[in-house]
């Protein structure tokens, strides 16, 4: 269900739809990273790299998002000039990992990059994955 209504978000406004998952699409990431949150980044980029144009704009979201608001285009956002667009969850001051805006350039693959390196630090005991590794990375 939610693949699909994102399908049909993403037909309704003429964007390119694709998912990257763990289907050996992208081996290297697999093989170096063990927790999904910290490979989707590596496969995010080494996919940006190889499929997209430099400047591209990416839009990545969880697979657990589902379109709400379908008559609000994601162009909307797409002006903005930054390398990666992050945002802070409205109920606390938490900067969300799962989705964001990132545009084909080599500082946005590179920050994705070492952000998936943060698998190699974490803490034990509870840390969030990705969600606390954002935090530090963004230091």
């Amino acid at each position: 269900v939610m693949f699909d209504s994102m399908s049909q978000y993403a037909s309704k406004h003429g964007y390119h739809w694709h998912i990257i998952g763990d289907s050996g699409i992208e081996p290297l990431c697999e093989q170096k990273y063990q927790i999904f949150f910290f490979r989707k980044h590596c496969m995010v980029a080494s996919w940006m790299h190889r499929e997209t144009n430099v400047g591209d704009k990416v839009f990545v979201f969880d697979s657990d998002v589902v379109p709400y608001r379908t008559n609000v285009p994601l162009h909307n956002w797409s002006y903005l000039r930054e390398d990666i667009i992050l945002y802070e969850r409205t109920w606390n001051t938490e900067i969300a990992a799962g989705n964001y805006l990132v545009t084909n350039s080599e500082a946005a693959r590179s920050f994705l990059v070492r952000w998936a390196q943060y698998e190699k630090e974490i803490p034990p005991g509870f840390s969030s994955a990705d969600n606390g590794a954002i935090h530090l990375h963004l230091i």
